[in-house]
C-alpha cells in the first residue's frame, strides 16, 4: 500500500452522505448514520453562512506544475502515479492540463508529496522529457498556484539557437511526431498560426488554452507563443 492513496469512486463523495462506523456505506435506516449526515449538513451550512466553506474543487494548475516540476527533477509519471495510488495516464492527464479543476484531496496528496519527495529523482529520461517540454522545478515557482504567475527568470531552459525555419520540423510537430520543445521560436509561431487554422477549419477551438492542451505545454508557454505570432503576423 502506498503511503500516499487518493481515494476514487466511493459512495459517500458519490453521494453527499457519510456512514457511520459499522456499516460499509450509508444506510438510510441507521440512525447513527442519519446522525452524522444530519452533522455533516449542519456544518456545512455553518461554513456557508460565514463564508468559510472551502469547496470541493480546485482550479488544476497548481497540481500540473507541481508533477512537472517532480518530472523535471527527474522523477518519472509511474513513480509519481504509484505514490499517488492512481494510474499512470491519470498522471499524464493531471500533468498536462487535461483537466480545469481538480478534487481538493488531489490537490492536498500531490502537495504533499512533493514535500515528502525531498531529493531529487534519478530518471535521466524524465529529465530529457521536462526538458523538451520547458517544464521547471518546483521551487522554480513563487507561486505555483497562481494562474498568471511565471517562473523565476533563469529557470527555463535555454532555447534551441535559432535556424532557418524548417517546415518540415514544424509539420511533424503538427503530427505529433515532433516535440514542441525542440522548435526554434519563429517555428513554434508558425506551429501556432497553422494549429489554430486547422482547427478552426474542423470546427473546434483555438486559441493559447487549447494549445496549451494540446502539445502538453504550460498555459504561460503558449500565452508566450501566441503574443509572438500576433507580432510576426
Amino acid at each position: 500500500m502506498t503511503d500516499l492513496t487518493v481515494r476514487r469512486g466511493c459512495r459517500r463523495h458519490a453521494t453527499g452522505t457519510r456512514k457511520c462506523g459499522q456499516h460499509p456505506r450509508y444506510t438510510p435506516g441507521c440512525r447513527n448514520c442519519q446522525q452524522r449526515n444530519r452533522a455533516r449538513v449542519a456544518a456545512r451550512h455553518k461554513a456557508l453562512a460565514l463564508g468559510i466553506h472551502r469547496p470541493g474543487f480546485v482550479p488544476a494548475v497548481g497540481t500540473a506544475r507541481r508533477l512537472q516540476g517532480l518530472t523535471a527533477e527527474g522523477h518519472p509519471a509511474c513513480d509519481l502515479a504509484r505514490h499517488l495510488g492512481v494510474a499512470v495516464s491519470t498522471v499524464k492527464q493531471w500533468r498536462v492540463h487535461e483537466t480545469l479543476t481538480v478534487a481538493r484531496h488531489t490537490h492536498n496528496a500531490v502537495r504533499i508529496l512533493v514535500t515528502r519527495l525531498d531529493r531529487a529523482g534519478t530518471s535521466a529520461k524524465a529529465r530529457s522529457y521536462a526538458l523538451r517540454q520547458g517544464w521547471v522545478p518546483v521551487a522554480a515557482w513563487d507561486d505555483i498556484d497562481d494562474p498568471g504567475a511565471a517562473p523565476a527568470a533563469g529557470s527555463l531552459t535555454e532555447a534551441i539557437p535559432e535556424r532557418p525555419a524548417s517546415l518540415r520540423y514544424v509539420r511533424w510537430a503538427l503530427g505529433g511526431r515532433w516535440p514542441i520543445g525542440r522548435l526554434t521560436v519563429s517555428e513554434q509561431t508558425h506551429l501556432f498560426r497553422l494549429w489554430c487554422r486547422q482547427e478552426q477549419q474542423a470546427g473546434r477551438r483555438s486559441g493559447r488554452k487549447p494549445f496549451a492542451r494540446a502539445y502538453g505545454i504550460t498555459e504561460w508557454q503558449a500565452r508566450r507563443v501566441a503574443d509572438l505570432a500576433e507580432v510576426t503576423r
